[in-house]
């Protein structure tokens, strides 16, 4: 079947984008759609014109709006996996390592898109727990276990009873992502910047300091 639009393919006939850029501009339009109008709302139809495309084209790399959809999530998932895989377990002393660790971790997730992807598969999570699951064990597990792993090789001269590294992990990981990120993510306040995020992070680090001191 042909392209639906004239306009279309005037727009291509100079410079057709190969299939990899095409693939891309669906992609991005289909996120665009999600976000402003949710899953049910957001039509093939309207991602098809936005990303300059037939609904031919859309379905043939995608079959589905399900299957679109779930592109979208494993793309943030990949994304949240390099970003966690990338967090520097630093140098130099535990608070310092820590607070490197939590300030790129939070500079990586507390974003619009990744808050509002998140948001669209969290509703879908009964529809398709895989999703949801994947985008926990790559974003929320990583961290857990990347943050266990710079408590675990400090060793004894940090002063913290570290004998539970992950027990750690998670009480510092649940007072960075605790009160103020359920603000930002049900967009109660705006998104911080980064001065507000390392304030925030070291506020956590010293509190875990002191709840865990010998």
């Amino acid at each position: 079947m042909e392209e639906a639009s004239g306009v279309v393919e005037a727009r291509r006939s100079a410079g057709r984008p190969t299939d990899v850029e095409k693939t891309r501009e669906i992609l991005e339009a289909a996120k665009r759609q999600f976000i402003s109008h949710g899953f049910d709302g957001a039509t093939i139809e309207a991602i098809a014109e936005e990303a300059g495309v037939s609904k031919v084209t859309v379905y043939k790399r995608f079959a589905s709006k399900t299957r679109l959809f779930a592109a979208i999530a494993r793309e943030l998932v990949g994304g949240m996996e390099e970003a966690v895989a990338a967090v520097p377990a630093g140098s130099g002393e535990l608070r310092d390592r820590l607070i490197i660790c939590g300030f790129s971790l939070m500079k990586s997730v507390v974003c619009r898109e990744i808050i509002a992807v998140d948001r669209l598969v969290a509703l879908e999570s009964e529809r398709h727990p895989e999703l949801a699951r994947a985008l926990f064990d790559a974003g929320a597990r990583a961290a857990l276990e990347n943050l266990a792993e710079v408590l675990r090789g400090a060793g004894e001269e940090t002063g913290l009873d570290l004998s539970d590294p992950r027990a750690v992990a998670e009480d510092l990981l649940s007072l960075w992502f605790g009160f103020e990120w359920e603000a930002i993510r049900l967009n109660v306040r705006e998104i911080p910047d980064e001065a507000w995020l390392r304030s925030h992070v070291e506020r956590c680090v010293d509190t875990i300091r002191r709840a865990y001191r010998k």
